[in-house]
């Protein structure tokens, strides 16, 4: 995982110009946090099975098309027709001696990106230990712990494409009245016959045909580890400025369900698809932040500030459906108070 060691975050660290004395050398800082640019996006949403949405001939055997069935009748097909055939619409009928079938499904390949929870809420806990102190400058050594839960919404209704397969079955030239739409032949019942293999078949993706409705939610606990130098620059005898980055490492503690309805164009019926489960992960990357103070006493600082981190992606995946929690670019803004001893 490539980690981008880059931006730029504000913390304001309080502190008296005592606090900056090498007597001095401890800080605590305790502050409120809020998270931002935290982003998710779901992938292989939707999703149609062939004949998903089951239909059943009047001798109880499953349609094997969207609009029909042409199954093997009492005879075994003899002589290469079957009775044991139905059709739903004129539309598959094109008047050129064939009956058309279709069968219809869909991939699980719609995505819903750009989805967050902004501002999300949670709280810092710091500890800045100072190395090496300067008139001008000192080096400290920074480490902190920071949590943010968020809960991440989508109803959006989302379209991709569907394949149809079409198969084309000849009606005998001896047929000369042809049942209307909505006939249902029977397996062992005389009846009207056409051809019991397709003399042709053909499939096609036709765009937009597939619609997903329904809901996704990705809800989280984020906890964050950062470690790293911090230089910190007085500003008078009432402010400092600092500047500090490092490693950080994240721990997600995700929830992640599902509930969709899917149909397609001109296929009866919808399918649903339900799921739930829970997940968890490290993430190692890099921050980076600055800052500028003024004090409240000698020991104690008002303080706010900012975060870059990037930890890269996190994915939970739950039967084949994800959610992708992008930590590639999150920013922490902070407000609270420090402590120096």
């Amino acid at each position: 995982m490539a980690i981008a060691f880059l931006g730029l975050g504000l913390a304001l660290n309080a502190t008296t110009a005592a606090a900056q004395d090498s007597d001095s050398p401890n800080r605590f800082t305790l502050s409120y946090q809020v998270g931002l640019n935290l982003t998710a996006k779901f992938k292989n949403v939707g999703g149609f099975r062939p004949l998903g949405v089951p239909r059943y001939t009047l001798d109880g055997d499953q349609y094997n098309y969207d609009n029909g069935y042409v199954l093997v009748d009492a005879s075994g097909n003899q002589l290469g027709y079957t009775r044991y055939w139905g059709y739903d619409s004129s539309s598959q009928v094109p008047g050129n001696g064939t009956i058309v079938m279709n069968r219809s499904s869909a991939a699980s390949d719609a995505v819903s990106e750009n989805n967050n929870d902004d501002p999300t809420h949670g709280f810092l806990l710091a500890y800045n230990r100072e190395l090496l102190h300067r008139d001008a400058w000192s080096l400290e050594l920074e480490a902190a712990f920071g949590f943010t839960t968020f809960d991440i919404k989508d109803d959006a209704t989302l379209t991709s494409s569907a394949v149809r397969l079409t198969d084309v079955y000849g009606i005998p030239s001896g047929v000369n009245v042809f049942p209307p739409p909505g006939y249902q032949g029977r397996k062992s019942t005389p009846g009207t016959v056409i051809n019991g293999s397709p003399s042709s078949s053909t499939v096609s993706t036709i765009l937009n045909a597939a619609t997903t409705s329904g809901d996704r939610r990705f809800s989280a606990d984020l906890y964050n580890l950062r470690l790293g130098p911090s230089f910190r620059i007085p500003i008078g005898d009432r402010f400092s400025a600092s500047i500090s980055g490092g490693f950080a490492l994240a721990y997600v503690e995700s929830d992640f369900r599902y509930n969709e309805t899917v149909g397609i164009t001109g296929v009866s019926g919808y399918q649903t698809q339900q799921g739930r489960g829970s997940h968890s992960d490290w993430l190692p990357g890099g921050y980076v932040a600055a800052s500028l103070s003024a004090s409240l006493t000698k020991a104690l600082a008002i303080t706010a500030g900012a975060q870059f981190q990037d930890v890269g992606q996190y994915t939970h995946t739950v039967s084949g459906k994800q959610a992708v929690l992008d930590l590639r670019s999150s920013i922490f803004v902070t407000l609270g108070l420090s402590y120096s001893f």
